[in-house]
């Protein structure tokens, strides 16, 4: 079987790049898988140079696909094991047009999944706009960023367990690839439980 393709998606300012740095790492070096980058992102001014400076540290290849059928070879012709990490502009769950073009993109192929980035500093009410309308991606998995940066999780919790999808990831801080975990069940128990006020 071929490579899988990881798309990160999310609303603007929940730390994709960084985020999909910290798994390039984590792919790349903990688990020795051969791993290449891709851009969606034309519109962030900053954005390919920021990923440009992780790929030339991590030592990976990076394409920039500027059209869907530009994606499309990049992800169908991986090599088996092979995991392209695709990094895409911040959306908001507001804008249809670009979701919908979002949503071009990322039907090109089967290989690729969408993984949706939250982070955990968001409001409860604005995390379940963000989830509703990012479902429509035909999500895999939730990675949750900026751990670090509060201390009320349970507003992220209560979004998440209705909907019956994976928990990857959990980050927590800027370093790469040091402040990235997987969430286990046992790192989420220890979190929710931390949460809880206790007489």
């Amino acid at each position: 079987s071929g490579g899988r393709a990881w798309a990160l998606v999310g609303p603007t300012g929940a730390g994709k790049t960084t985020t999909l740095a910290k798994l390039a790492a984590h792919f790349s070096i903990k688990q020795a898988k051969k791993v290449r980058l891709i851009t969606i992102d034309t519109y962030r001014i900053g954005a390919l140079d920021q990923l440009r400076t992780y790929a030339r540290l991590l030592g990976l290849p990076l394409s920039v696909a500027t059209h869907p059928e530009e994606l499309a070879p990049l992800v169908e012709n991986l090599g088996a094991e092979e995991l392209a990490l695709i990094d895409t502009a911040g959306s908001s769950p507001h804008n249809a047009g670009m979701l919908r073009e979002l949503r071009d993109f990322l039907t090109v192929s089967p290989v690729i999944g969408s993984h949706l980035v939250l982070s955990a500093t968001t409001k409860e009410s604005d995390l379940g706009r963000i989830i509703d309308r990012f479902s429509g991606l035909g999500l895999e998995s939730f990675v949750c960023t900026k751990l670090d940066e509060t201390e009320v999780l349970i507003p992220l919790f209560n979004q998440l367990v209705p909907q019956r999808r994976p928990l990857s990831f959990l980050t927590c801080g800027q370093r790469v690839p040091e402040d990235l975990e997987p969430a286990t069940p046992t790192r989420i128990a220890r979190l929710i439980f931390s949460q809880i006020q206790w007489n």
